[in-house]
């Protein structure tokens, strides 16, 4: 389920035709702002008569500057974040780990068995994920044997955002290890060799999974429908806790509701 908050790498508008509250909590600046900032720098003519091009004194600077950051960052801030966890991911076995034992994986995983719809069940918090109430992921195999990935995240007053990438098998990993990529700027954030996605625990029926990361960053229940009963749930926390996975922090709690299985 990795990837980011974007709509097709671009930022999803709010009802106001603006960012929203949440977009000026990032610093995006609203066009109208934008216009006014811009409209605030004096022409100057160039001496001659021809063309009239803006002087542009220190704090004009300045206030380019300003534009600047808050356009780009909402942008850059994700994209940053997001190539921590794969950084970590890189080098020596150790570090690859984060300094926990490697991460044993199951034996091997159908891919064509594992296409489809799943909805994450529980996840441990990832940056990319803010504000997710809900996410599911669909899976479709391609013809060259790698899968179509989409990534949707349901939001607050039914807002959507939805992620479109690519996984490949890590060869000799029995297709238990995936190097999952994203388009847009996600694209720019590096795969570590040894993949991103690996798959630690699988129903024999393909009917719940849990995947991590080695560095034990992430984690993510999915099932393929909406709550897993509570027993099985209950399990796979379990089986996370005794990997080193942090389960205190996974989100959220009530998606798995309680009841007989």
């Amino acid at each position: 389920m990795s990837g980011e908050e974007f709509d097709g790498g671009k930022p999803v508008w709010g009802a106001d035709g603006g960012f929203g509250s949440s977009g000026r909590e990032l610093g995006i600046v609203p066009v109208n702002e934008q216009t006014a900032l811009l409209s605030s720098l004096p022409p100057a003519n160039d001496g001659a008569g021809g063309l009239t091009v803006p002087a542009f004194p220190l704090r004009h600077f300045r206030l380019m500057q300003r534009l600047m950051q808050k356009l780009l960052l909402p942008f850059l801030l994700p994209l940053l974040l997001a190539l921590l966890p794969s950084c970590q991911s890189m080098g020596t076995p150790a570090s690859a780990t984060g300094g926990h034992p490697p991460l044993p994986t199951v034996k091997r995983v159908d891919l064509k068995r594992y296409s489809g719809s799943w909805h994450e069940v529980a996840r441990l918090p990832q940056i990319y994920e803010k504000g997710c109430l809900q996410a599911t992921a669909e899976y479709t195999l391609n013809p060259d044997g790698t899968l179509k990935v989409v990534n949707t995240c349901y939001k607050k007053r039914g807002r959507v955002t939805s992620i479109e990438g690519k996984a490949e098998a890590v060869p000799g990993s029995g297709n238990a290890r995936l190097k999952v990529s994203f388009h847009g700027l996600a694209a720019l954030v590096p795969v570590p060799d040894e993949g991103n996605y690996w798959i630690i625990a699988l129903d024999p029926g393909y009917q719940w999974a849990m995947v991590g990361t080695p560095n034990r960053q992430a984690l993510w229940i999915l099932s393929r429908v909406a709550a897993l009963p509570y027993p099985t749930y209950q399990m796979l926390k379990e089986k996370a806790r005794s990997l080193g996975f942090d389960t205190g922090k996974l989100l959220p709690e009530a998606a798995a509701k309680k009841r007989p299985g």
